[in-house]
């Protein structure tokens, strides 16, 4: 929540759209680095928690596309 206050807060104050672009491409750094630490969490905890939910949405990204 501070990361997506920070980058928010940024993005509004600068006058450059370059350096707000930046701030949002920090956040999305900042939000994968948290989600791939809970996904790394969870596989370490629990195995096979994230492979199998994995396998039965995988095929609902490729098929379903119009």
């Amino acid at each position: 929540m501070l990361t997506s206050w920070v980058a928010s807060h940024l993005a509004h104050r600068l006058e450059s759209v370059p350096l707000q672009y930046g701030a949002y491409a920090l956040l999305v750094v900042a939000q994968a680095l948290i989600f791939a630490s809970m996904i790394l969490l969870a596989m370490a905890t629990q195995p096979g928690v994230i492979e199998g939910p994995a396998t039965l949405t995988s095929p609902g990204l490729f098929c379903c596309r119009t």
